[in-house]
């Protein structure tokens, strides 16, 4: 069935669509989005308040024609009809132009609206300055705010949901190429909601996104934020998805083997967190892991167990687990064919 949202075919139309569709059925949604977009700086009018897309106040231009024909009009318009304005513009993979929203700000001045603001949502914010008048946020951001108005908001879920769903359909058509438009917020697979790829695959995708703004694993151990994991990620038919990490120390190597790693993957049953020390590391690496002998070898695993110990305190199903494999891949995108596996419980 087609979602109640699908109405644009360009996909820098679709989010602002969904947003001024779910606004549009619920006033106080409206209202509360008003106020946090704005800051609660803005007195907000308490006339009934008017939601127009693809058009100016007072405009009867289809918005349909609008998108084909004339792409200087502003994505979104929540106005009184008279004299206060909010002008949305939205940006997914398309620059963001001050000359733009200084473009839809004039035409709402000459059409004698003395109160005018100007909202951007977009997927990454530019490094340009705008003026106190063009406010900047990002869809991750409304994202996380629809989530905290989902139990006084019937739209703000289905508009979450839809969210959803369009990243799902942004990153397998290689549209999403840089930012995201939701937020990590748990992985909620179980038996009410089965393991997706296609989820999987954007949750990971965020869960990295998020990772690589961690403080601890950047000046502790020192990790890449800059850069590329595995890339395209396939592998439809298979029962998990995973990305990595790279540390500094192997920027400038093309091939992962010489360098441990950080992998992060969700599995149909379960999910992980690990270092990979591979069989070909580096000579520097091998010699600090084991010149010191068992006993030194030993206190390497007692400190990350005394760490783990600390760091998932009372928390159920997670354990600590090492793992020697032996494996090969057919391809790049196959499942591994294991052939050998030693595997223990570190506790």
């Amino acid at each position: 069935m087609r979602n109640v949202f699908d109405q644009y075919e360009q996909n820098e139309n679709k989010l602002t669509h969904a947003l001024m569709c779910a606004l549009a059925e619920d006033d106080q949604l409206c209202r509360r989005f008003l106020k946090w977009i704005l800051a609660s700086k803005v007195q907000i009018p308490t006339c009934k308040l008017q939601i127009i897309e693809q058009s100016l106040p007072n405009q009867t231009t289809s918005r349909f024609k609008a998108e084909i024909f004339d792409s200087t009009l502003p994505d979104g318009c929540i106005h009184d009809g008279e004299k206060w304005a909010v002008i949305i513009e939205s940006k997914v993979q398309a620059a963001l132009k001050l000359s733009q929203l200084n473009g839809h700000r004039r035409m709402l001045l000459n059409k004698d609206f003395m109160h005018v603001y100007v909202c951007a949502i977009v997927a990454n914010k530019p490094n340009i300055e705008f003026p106190d008048n063009c406010l900047i946020c990002l869809w991750s951001d409304v994202y996380q705010w629809l989530n905290q108005q989902g139990k006084s908001s019937e739209w703000a879920v289905k508009l979450k949901s839809y969210m959803e769903i369009l990243e799902v359909k942004f990153i397998r058509e290689g549209y999403l190429t840089m930012g995201n438009i939701t937020m990590f917020d748990g992985i909620n697979f179980g038996k009410k909601d089965p393991y997706n790829y296609e989820d999987a695959k954007r949750l990971v995708r965020i869960a990295m996104s998020e990772l690589k703004k961690r403080s601890d694993l950047i000046h502790e151990l020192n990790i890449d934020v800059e850069a590329q994991g595995r890339g395209k990620i396939k592998g439809r038919e298979s029962s998990s998805v995973w990305d990595f990490i790279k540390l500094k120390a192997s920027r400038n190597e093309k091939n992962n083997t010489k360098y441990p790693h950080l992998t992060f993957g969700i599995h149909q049953d379960y999910l992980h967190a690990i270092v990979i020390v591979p069989d070909k590391i580096k000579t520097d690496f091998r010699r600090n892991l084991l010149d010191g002998g068992l006993e030194s070898f030993s206190k390497v695993f007692e400190e990350m167990l005394n760490n783990f110990n600390h760091s998932f305190k009372g928390m159920k199903g997670v354990q600590p687990i090492v793992e020697i494999v032996q494996r090969h891949y057919l391809t790049q995108s196959s499942e591994p064919t294991i052939d050998a596996k030693l595997e223990f419980d570190l506790r």
